[in-house]
């Protein structure tokens, strides 16, 4: 290595789109961002609106809380499968 630099070595690995997620996390302070970053692939998204997206998540986001018997205003969470690493 050039620069001298250690190797990283990360304590965990979250796993995207697992079929058994067991770990969440509540991405309301980001979610316009990463609605827009999702509009900008726009051959992608069918002419759907920032409005269209927000309103889809808020959706999900509901159709969870019903399910699961929540209450409150509900979380917009992603899930993941969470590796950790021993040290």
């Amino acid at each position: 290595n050039e620069e001298a630099l250690a190797p990283h070595r990360p304590a965990a690995i979250l796993f995207a789109n697992s079929a058994n997620p067991d770990y969440s996390i509540n991405i309301e302070p980001v979610l316009r961002k990463k609605v827009r970053g999702l509009l900008a692939h726009t051959s992608q998204m069918g002419g759907r609106t920032e409005k269209d997206v927000l309103a889809m998540w808020r959706t999900r986001a509901r159709a969870r809380q019903a399910e699961s018997g929540e209450q409150g205003d509900p979380a917009f969470l992603e899930h993941f499968r969470l590796q950790s690493f021993r040290r």
